[in-house]
């Protein structure tokens, strides 16, 4: 009997042994159990790859996040943005258009005044040369700075004339052709004057020239005589 109990005496310290270790272990543990394992112990799963990483970004999102908060209560400290006004649009100017101008008859057509034709004289008429009158009194000279006149369709019409002393003229005249082909310009009365004077009564007798150009002769009441050259006004 001792020798029995002799001989299991290791096998009970073994077994013994084993438990021990078996309560020492975790619950899952693997236990080699004659040359076999016990299969309760499952060793923990090492992490699947890229949880690591995915770990890194889930952090920098949320550090992301929080950083938006934060900019985003910033902002709305500040208020609305200003609205930018665009600039007002100016148009451009545009220059006033000068309209034509006719530039001044240089000739007179030959053919029409021969014709005696007196609406050749419709419209308005300049000096072309110097002019001057005379005093009647005192036979002083008295130059006319401008002369203009304008005649309608029948050849009746309106001068103006003005001189150097400041004096200034105006009347009716009338515009005829006579049989030797020459126009012939009446004042029909005096002409009435500023400064108190008055200009007697002329008439003018025109012609034209080789340039085709009217040169003109006056004779007033008094025999006085003046000479002008007319062009038709620009």
């Amino acid at each position: 009997m001792r020798n029995i109990l002799y001989g299991f005496g290791p096998v009970v310290l073994l077994a013994a042994a084993l438990g021990a270790y078996a309560l020492v272990l975790p619950a899952c543990a693997a236990l080699p159990i004659f040359g076999q394992f016990w299969r309760g112990y499952c060793p923990a799963a090492a992490a699947p790859p890229g949880t690591q990483a995915l770990e890194r970004e889930v952090q920098r999102r949320r550090a992301l996040e929080a950083e938006i908060r934060v900019l985003e209560r910033e902002v709305a400290g500040l208020g609305p943005c200003p609205v930018q006004q665009a600039p007002p649009q100016v148009a451009p100017q545009t220059p006033p258009q000068t309209p034509p101008q006719t530039p001044p008859q240089a000739s007179i057509d030959r053919e029409r005044w021969q014709n005696q034709d007196i609406t050749l004289m419709q419209g308005c008429w300049v000096l072309d040369s110097d002019l001057q009158l005379q005093d009647a009194r005192t036979k002083r000279p008295l130059p006319v700075s401008t002369w203009k006149v304008c005649f309608g369709a029948d050849g009746t019409g309106q001068q103006t004339l003005a001189f150097t002393n400041g004096m200034q003229c105006s009347s009716g005249v009338k515009a005829t052709f006579n049989s030797a082909e020459n126009l012939v310009l009446d004042d029909q009365a005096d002409v009435g004057c500023t400064h108190g004077y008055r200009i007697l009564r002329r008439i003018t007798s025109c012609r034209l020239n080789s340039e085709n150009k009217a040169i003109c002769v006056g004779k007033d009441s008094s025999g006085g005589v003046s000479n002008m050259q007319l062009r038709r006004a620009g």
